[in-house]
């Protein structure tokens, strides 16, 4: 394997790898909103 065909690979692999890591970002970010709103909720409602 030439060495620009590793690069291409490697760069291909570490693309994959952010695109995983921005997705559990997200869906962490997500979960923070909803525990506020819900948090948000209960303060504005003591019921």
């Amino acid at each position: 394997m030439s060495e620009v065909d590793e690069m291409k690979k490697t760069i291909a692999e570490w693309r994959e790898f952010n695109e995983a890591l921005e997705k559990k970002i997200t869906l962490a970010r997500e979960q923070i909103d909803r525990t506020r709103k819900e948090k948000r909720g209960k303060s504005n409602h003591p019921n």
